[in-house]
C-alpha cells in the first residue's frame, strides 16, 4: 500500500544511498521504487559521498540545489546522515548535524517555497556492522536519528523511522552489497517501509501530530 502523489514530481535530496549506489540500476533504488509505486515522478538529487555538514575538504550539501516547490512538485525528501555519522566525531558532531538539518529545512521553506508539512525527513537507514568504518557506531547512528526526529518535531515536518523497521528484519545484514549500500533486495525492503509509512501518515489524519506512532513496526510522526 502506498500514498498517491497525484502524478507530481517527488524530490529526493541525499547521498549515495538516495542515489541508489549498490542497486543494479536506478529503477531498483528505494527512491524510484517509492515514487513510481505512489503515482509520483522521481527527481533524484542524491550524490555519492555527500555530507550534510560542511567540514574541511568533504563534499558538503549545497542547499541551493533544492528545487523550488512550484505546482509540479508534491513532496521533498531530505535524507542525509550516512556519511556524517561515519565521519570523525571531533568534526561531525551530532549537535552540529541537527543544527545544519534545521537550517536546510528552514531554507527549503523560506527560499524555495516548500511548506514544512511537505517535507519528509527519514532516519538514516540501518547499516550492517561491516559498514560503519572507523568512526561509525550503533550508538552514534541512533543519536543522529534522534537528531533528525528532533528537527521534525521542532519544524513540523513528516518523520519516518525506516531504521527501526529495517533493523527488525531477520535477514537485514544480507541486504547489502558492502555493509553500507543496499542491494536490490535491500532497497526493495526500504521502499516497502517508506510506502507503508507514508500511506499511514496521509490516510490517518486523526492521529496526534507529535506522537510517535507504530504501524506494523514502522514509526512515523505526522508533521
Amino acid at each position: 500500500m502506498a500514498i498517491n502523489y497525484g502524478g507530481k514530481r517527488v524530490a529526493f535530496m541525499g547521498d549515495s544511498r538516495t542515489a541508489g549506489v549498490g542497486a543494479s540500476n536506478y529503477t531498483k533504488r528505494w527512491a524510484f521504487l517509492h515514487a513510481s509505486e505512489s503515482n509520483g515522478v522521481e527527481y533524484n538529487y542524491g550524490v555519492s559521498g555527500m555530507y550534510l555538514q560542511n567540514v574541511g575538504g568533504t563534499n558538503p550539501f549545497d542547499q541551493t540545489t533544492i528545487p523550488a516547490k512550484g505546482t509540479e512538485f508534491g513532496k521533498l525528501w531530505i535524507a542525509f546522515g550516512s556519511n556524517d555519522l561515519r565521519g570523525n566525531p571531533a568534526s561531525y558532531a551530532t549537535t552540529a548535524f541537527q543544527t545544519k538539518l534545521s537550517e536546510v529545512v528552514d531554507y527549503a521553506v523560506s527560499s524555495k517555497g516548500w511548506a514544512y508539512a511537505d517535507i519528509i525527513l527519514p532516519t538514516v537507514n540501518y547499516i550492517a556492522p561491516t559498514g560503519y568504518g572507523t568512526h561509525g557506531t550503533v550508538s552514534r547512528h541512533e543519536a543522529y536519528n534522534e537528531a533528525i526526529r528532533q528537527v521534525a518535531l521542532a519544524k513540523g515536518t513528516i518523520y519516518i523511522d525506516v531504521y527501526t523497521a529495517f533493523k527488525a528484519l531477520s535477514n537485514r545484514d544480507s541486504l547489502f552489497v558492502d555493509g553500507l549500500h543496499e542491494s536490490d533486495a535491500g532497497y526493495r525492503a526500504a521502499a516497502d517501509i517508506m510506502n507503508a509509512a507514508t500511506y499511514s501518515v496521509y490516510t490517518e489524519p486523526e492521529q496526534q501530530p507529535e506522537t510517535p506512532l507504530m504501524i506494523s513496526g514502522r514509526n512515523f510522526i505526522i508533521g
